[in-house]
């Protein structure tokens, strides 16, 4: 019923979408519409792997593979780019690697976890860290790409992120 309300809604805001002129991209589309299109295509990616799942752990077996495409085309596009003018081993791509592995290691226990009570404790710290990564990557990871990665590169570098994500409309 959730699955298909979101594609519903999805669909709708696509339509709505493209009728006023958007394209449903990072740039221009509105906020609402890009949030509900990412979470339609994760489920339709990663709901045959956990459709049968007990309801909690089918929403983590989610979040998980959500967090993992994501974590992977961020270590493969954005820090391979950026491994030349900041190094890997140490600051700020070594720790954004770090939150990008203790964020897996709290889903995995999550999933693993027996007790309710132990889950949340264990999906409270998952919240935490993956708030404060992001914003980290907005406040001083982004930045530095826009300083060190030429504006080729960043166009590059969107196009590719796009087409990983296939996100409509973006060229």
């Amino acid at each position: 019923m959730a699955f298909s309300n979101a594609r519903r809604r999805a669909r709708s805001a696509l339509e709505s979408a493209n009728y006023a002129g958007y394209y449903v991209d990072r740039t221009r589309a509105p906020r609402r519409t890009r949030r509900i299109l990412f979470y339609a295509r994760a489920r339709r990616r990663c709901l045959p792997r956990v459709r049968f799942a007990p309801r909690p752990q089918r929403r983590i077996a989610l979040s998980a593979s959500v967090f993992e495409s994501y974590a992977n085309i961020e270590d493969e596009l954005l820090f391979n780019a950026l491994e030349p003018c900041l190094g890997a081993h140490s600051g700020p791509l070594a720790v954004m690697r770090f939150e990008h592995n203790q964020t897996a290691d709290l889903l995995g226990k999550i999933a693993a976890a027996t007790e309710l009570d132990s889950a949340r404790v264990l999906a409270k710290q998952m919240i935490q860290a993956t708030r404060g990564h992001f914003q980290k990557e907005e406040q001083i990871l982004f930045r530095m790409a826009r300083e060190f990665l030429s504006e080729d590169e960043l166009a590059s570098f969107c196009a590719q992120w796009a087409q990983k994500r296939t996100i409509v409309g973006a060229s």
